[in-house]
């Protein structure tokens, strides 16, 4: 779906209305005479009574039709906005958090629309690395077809940014412990996230796996 300026938008609209203004001279230049000699004798009202009536009609409903149009494209235009943003920085400890044991992966989803967003919820796609490493982590809550779930609120104001526990991995790649040459803890991975939330457009993030990498994961768009 587009998305066109509110310049864009206006111009259009005003070549509407000067379209409509056209439309309304040619029709009293060409047909004023012939309704002067048939419709005015049949009809038995004065051109200017035809005209009145016929503005009084024409000109309500055009407008009508302009605002309903006007009010719909700016529901679009909101609708097609970003409402939310991934947010992971690998260097901040509140996304990226390792000890001697483990080291925790956090990612943040920051509002970025105007208003409240309603049933906010964050999934990973299916990919090979969500099954082994981030689906045991979020086990106990159900799952869409295709995802992973890893959060579900009921509602986030603007400019908040809410925090999320992605997965944990052993802090080096010696710690990493394979089941065959096959598993995805011992090759690059890719996989992404999608949050979604009530009358908004879902917004994507795609992440990399490296296990030879430190952090092992990173944002890559």
């Amino acid at each position: 779906m587009g998305r066109r300026s509110n310049n864009f938008e206006l111009v259009l609209l005003g070549g509407a209305f000067a379209l409509l203004y056209f439309f309304h001279t040619i029709f009293n230049i060409l047909f004023e005479e012939w309704i002067k000699h048939k419709l005015q004798d049949y009809l038995g009202i004065t051109v200017a009574e035809m005209i009145e009536r016929f503005g009084a009609i024409t000109f309500p409903a055009l407008g009508a039709i302009a605002v309903v149009w006007g009010l719909y494209r700016y529901i679009e235009r909101e609708l097609t906005k970003d409402a939310f943003e991934f947010v992971y920085d690998q260097t901040d400890n509140r996304f990226f958090q390792p000890d001697d044991k483990k080291a925790v992966y956090r990612v943040g989803l920051h509002i970025v629309a105007p208003h409240t967003i309603q049933w906010p919820n964050v999934r990973v796609l299916d990919s090979p690395f969500t099954h082994r490493v981030i689906a045991p982590r979020h086990t106990g809550r159900p799952h869409p077809v295709g995802a992973v779930q890893i959060y579900s609120g009921g509602a986030i104001d603007p400019g908040c940014l809410e925090l999320f526990e992605l997965c944990d991995l052993p802090p080096h790649r010696k710690y990493i412990k394979m089941n065959g040459d096959q598993d995805p803890l011992g090759h690059i991975q890719t996989f992404a996230l999608e949050a979604r939330g009530r009358d908004v457009r879902p917004a994507r993030a795609l992440f990399e796996y490296d296990p030879d990498k430190s952090p092992m994961i990173r944002r890559l768009s």
